[in-house]
């Protein structure tokens, strides 16, 4: 597990308080100073939480079902959702991680956030896949990012986007339209969410997340994704290459599975020269 929440001080307000005083404005509260912090979550943890935020399916029969995949992410460990929709409607699946917040009242307000991670779709019928994007909880009610990422390839594919409130609809809840980044507003409680929705048919749809950040109040330099560490030891050596060929031997000549480096469709010999020529880049620099 590689979770982290990190800050600095990155602004100072230099407001002239005696300029304002004697303008007249009556001074109560000492502006609160910015700061950058990030959260990142690479294996997954326990410590995640998810819960349905909306179902609009006939009796609110949709359902989801969670696994935390030791191999196949990228690398390593990855969170699985499974959503099944038996007719039409939509089902919006919250999934938040504990220590994830951020206060502006207190921390400083946010300018923006910057959000990334990895997704990938791992069966699907019918349909194209299932929706992720930031989720936000504050003040009791739940925003989502607009502009949902789609997970419809059965390769890893990398989502990095930077975010303002503006980006934001409330889903669920009391409060504004869109979240509150100033330095009013109160606790932020972090996730992501999985949505899918049908219009008719039964559906299940299965997907999967790796990777996910967030920083707010700027981008920071998240550890370097290294697929080669593939005995998740948090290191790149000579024994994830006997790991890699363990796994290899097993799969070869079958189709799609956690070999099949250059995610081409089959574990082959391809694949062993792919790990190998990635390994000597990522031996000196994760």
């Amino acid at each position: 597990m590689t979770y982290s929440a990190s800050s600095r001080n990155t602004a100072a307000r230099t407001s002239s308080l005696a300029l304002l005083a004697g303008l007249g404005v009556a001074l109560t509260a000492t502006t609160a100073l910015a700061q950058a912090v990030s959260f990142t979550e690479g294996d997954w943890s326990s410590q995640w939480s998810s819960a349905e935020v909306m179902d609009t399916t006939f009796g609110g029969q949709a359902n989801f079902v969670l696994s935390v995949p030791a191999v196949g992410g990228n690398p390593g460990q990855f969170r699985a959702v499974t959503q099944t929709l038996l007719g039409s409607g939509a089902l919006v699946v919250a999934h938040t991680r504990n220590g994830a917040t951020y206060t502006p009242s207190s921390q400083g307000s946010i300018n923006s956030l910057h959000v990334s991670f990895d997704i990938i779709l791992l069966s699907s019928t019918p349909g194209p896949g299932t929706n992720y994007g930031l989720l936000i909880q504050q003040g009791g009610a739940t925003y989502l990012q607009t502009s949902a990422s789609l997970a419809n390839n059965t390769g890893w594919t990398h989502v990095d986007l930077t975010l303002v409130p503006g980006q934001f609809t409330k889903i669920a809840g009391s409060g504004p339209n869109q979240p509150n980044f100033t330095s009013t507003g109160g606790t932020i409680q972090f996730g992501y969410y999985t949505a899918n929705s049908s219009m008719g048919s039964q559906i299940t749809r299965q997907s999967g997340i790796d990777n996910w950040h967030v920083d707010v109040n700027g981008v920071s330099n998240p550890p370097p994704l290294c697929p080669c560490d593939w005995n998740n030891d948090g290191n790149v050596t000579t024994a994830d290459i006997t790991s890699f060929m363990s796994t290899w031997f097993q799969q070869v000549g079958g189709g799609p599975g956690t070999a099949d480096f250059n995610q081409n469709g089959s574990v082959n010999t391809s694949d062993v020269t792919a790990f190998l020529s990635s390994w000597f880049q990522q031996v000196t620099t994760c």
